[in-house]
């Protein structure tokens, strides 16, 4: 995991630890949280081997993974600081953009700009189409622009596999020129005949070896257990817990003797008098969320009991005027939302339900 901070700063840490890896002391343009500039850094998609940082000589600065040293950079483009780069799909082409508000195509392999194009105001997102020859950027205004057919037809896809003959390489500065670093698949190492010396092509030049690299194993993270925003429910032992809380209002839940009862207060006090009448909980709510048109409840999965949605609206507080909806046998709801004509339920079927307000 990379981060960079506002002085240029680049820090890498391990997803499995936690700890610092590697720290590269302002590479990378100094940035003001007031402005809109920022060091956007990225890492080449399918291996990761790759580090891409904005540099301070209006370009892109590669740093090997393993040794954290340049093995190459893009320049010669920009008129201004590069504030972001985004890899296509499979690592041949990039995206950068910059103060100038200009937007650079770049082969990754010729190190050279392809196309480029010019915004009204300065970029601050850009990203691929993760299986078309297409990209948006969104600038600062707030205009979403659609850059359709990006890299031009006669040359490879930026989605497309990359076979052996499009894979490219990159000598590290200080290094033998026989070691690279490779795109990504399987790093092939010069063939050795019986006598142990080097195999030679036709032209008895030496074929051009590289490092073997093992990709380090996929650490075993914990996955979270899902939260719901706002509540305090499962997370203490208090007979009085919130099941929602937001800037509207909140949703608390308390056991009483014989049963459970759900409240709810808007922070407004003069909506509605501030509070809706004491629910008398059945289903065994443990989830929540409201909105300006009504409040959403839902009930986990357990043992002899469906899962259950159920959403009361607040222009009327009858129980006639609300809806529930079981999940299917074996699904439970995760999370709840709400808006003001929608509800959605996030479930362990890793499905996202929507409904109407209505039902």
């Amino acid at each position: 995991l990379a981060c960079a901070l506002v002085d240029g700063t680049v820090i890498v840490f391990s997803v499995a630890s936690g700890e610092e890896v590697a720290k590269l002391d302002k590479v990378a343009p100094k940035v003001d949280v007031s402005d809109n500039l920022m060091n956007k850094i990225a890492w080449r998609p399918g291996d990761g081997q790759m580090l891409a940082v904005p540099d301070k000589e209006k370009g892109v600065v590669f740093y090997d993974r393993e040794s954290w040293q340049e093995v190459m950079r893009l320049k010669d483009g920009h008129s201004g600081t590069v504030s972001m780069f985004a890899w296509s799909p499979n690592g041949l082409y990039g995206i950068t953009t910059g103060e100038d508000c200009q937007v650079f195509l770049w082969d990754m392999k010729k190190k050279m700009d392809l196309d480029k194009q010019k915004l009204s105001a300065l970029p601050c997102g850009v990203c691929w189409h993760p299986s078309e020859n297409i990209a948006a950027v969104v600038d600062v205004d707030g205009q979403y622009a659609v850059w359709n057919g990006v890299v031009p037809p006669h040359l490879h896809g930026p989605t497309e596999p990359v076979a052996d003959q499009d894979m490219y390489t990159f000598s590290i500065e200080g290094e033998d020129e026989g070691e690279h670093l490779g795109l990504g698949g399987d790093d092939d190492q010069a063939a050795e005949n019986d006598d142990g010396e080097d195999d030679l092509e036709e032209d008895h030049e030496p074929t051009t070896r590289r490092r073997r690299r093992e990709r380090p194993a996929e650490p075993a993270l914990a996955v979270q257990a899902p939260i719901q925003p706002g509540s305090t429910f499962g997370h203490t032992a208090a007979e009085h817990q919130f099941l929602a809380y937001s800037m509207l209002g909140y949703i608390t839940t308390r056991a009483e003797e014989s049963h459970t009862s759900v409240e709810m207060a808007f922070h407004d006090t003069s909506r509605g008098n501030g509070r809706m009448p004491v629910m008398t909980d059945y289903y065994g709510f443990t989830l929540a969320a409201l909105s300006e048109k009504g409040a959403v409840f839902a009930s986990q999965l357990s043992k002899g009991a469906h899962s259950t949605l159920m959403y009361r609206p607040f222009h009327s507080w009858a129980n006639n005027s609300d809806w529930t909806a079981p999940m299917p046998e074996g699904e439970g709801v995760l999370g709840v939302a709400a808006g003001k004509s929608w509800v959605a339920a996030a479930t362990t079927a890793h499905r996202l339900r929507l409904f109407t307000a209505s039902g």
